[in-house]
């Protein structure tokens, strides 16, 4: 067995082959990424030159800008892009909050099967099923307290006669206030 030889009272760490490697290897990707970086700043402001000469000749040119396609197929693309976005922004988990905790109390007894919510017309279908006729006229009147719908109104319902517990499927619109 070799001999083991224990230095207490060295205070410098003697430098290895391989620690100065890596501290090279450390200083080369330090000098690299400055480079890298000046020649992006550089690029930006070229860019930022380009764009400014590119706004001042609009600006001298006034309003004969033209563009350059089909402008019936732009408007299309535009109106398409605007109709999608304010789709997007509608409230729609307040909507579906409201209509939730309207069933809470009969949570048991009232089964949502589709929620069709048309944000053009501002309304929403909800279908479903409930236990009773009362459990569903109760399930109305709570979502018509609602300040997020308005005009609730029951479409259509019908007992389910052929089931021995005699649901009710019922399908109801109202109206979606979106300001909120």
């Amino acid at each position: 067995m070799p001999m083991l030889f224990l230095d207490y009272h060295r205070t410098i760490p003697v430098p290895t082959r391989g620690g100065f490697i890596l501290l090279l290897a450390g200083i080369a990707l330090v000098v690299q990424f400055i480079v890298y970086h000046r020649g992006q700043v550089g690029e930006m402001d070229r860019l930022r030159e380009s764009l400014g000469q590119a706004s001042q000749v609009a600006s001298t040119a006034g309003a004969s800008v033209t563009v350059t396609g089909d402008a019936r197929r732009l408007d299309a693309e535009i109106r398409q892009a605007n109709a999608v976005l304010r789709h997007l922004t509608l409230p729609w988990e307040g909507l579906f909050r409201v209509v939730e905790s309207a069933s809470q109390q009969h949570s048991k007894q009232i089964a949502l099967l589709s929620i069709q919510p048309d944000a053009e017309k501002r309304q929403v279908r909800i279908s479903g099923e409930a236990k009773g006729l009362d459990v569903l006229l109760d399930y109305v009147r709570r979502l018509s307290k609602s300040d997020s719908v308005a005009n609730v109104y029951l479409l259509s319902h019908q007992v389910q006669s052929q089931d021995r517990e005699r649901p009710v499927s019922f399908s109801l619109i109202a109206e979606w206030n979106t300001s909120q």
